[in-house]
């Protein structure tokens, strides 16, 4: 009766699941590679802070919750700790010098903002069709191998 199709539908939907989860995270690794890569090129080209580039990593994962990914600065790299400075600006930053081995503002020194670059956010931003696309694809697939 109905009760025996819903749960054949139940089944069928748990393995289309399961079965979805490698090509799911290929997108997923795709995807981040690409950010990376494009967040990279446009960090390299800025003055004073390209050597950030190299900082930027990214780590996908397979969870209970689903597929995960995280684009960004490794704070445990050279420059990482810029990265938040270089995405997101520093709106109030000031000239500063080193007194006794700590950094401080210089005194009465004029405001010198620094822009935020959103090298990330736009890279993540450039590359949101093609992981829709992916993600569709990984769909399909996996329903296609489980014959639905």
């Amino acid at each position: 009766g109905d009760f025996d199709e819903l749960m054949s539908l139940s089944k069928d939907l748990d393995a289309s699941a399961a079965a979805a989860v490698p090509n799911l995270r290929k997108a997923f690794q795709v995807t981040s590679h690409n950010i990376k890569t494009e967040a990279q090129q446009s960090v390299r080209g800025r003055k004073g802070f390209g050597h950030a580039a190299n900082a930027i990593t990214y780590d996908t994962a397979v969870t209970s919750a689903g597929v995960e990914a995280e684009v960004g600065y490794d704070k445990d790299r050279p420059a990482g700790a810029l990265g938040s400075l270089i995405e997101f600006g520093a709106p109030n930053a000031k000239a500063h010098m080193l007194i006794n081995g700590r950094n401080v503002p210089v005194p009465g020194s004029p405001s010198r903002p620094l822009a935020p670059s959103h090298d990330l956010g736009n890279a993540l931003l450039n590359n949101e069709e093609d992981f829709e696309r992916g993600i569709a694809i990984a769909i399909d697939d996996a329903l296609k191998d489980l014959g639905l």
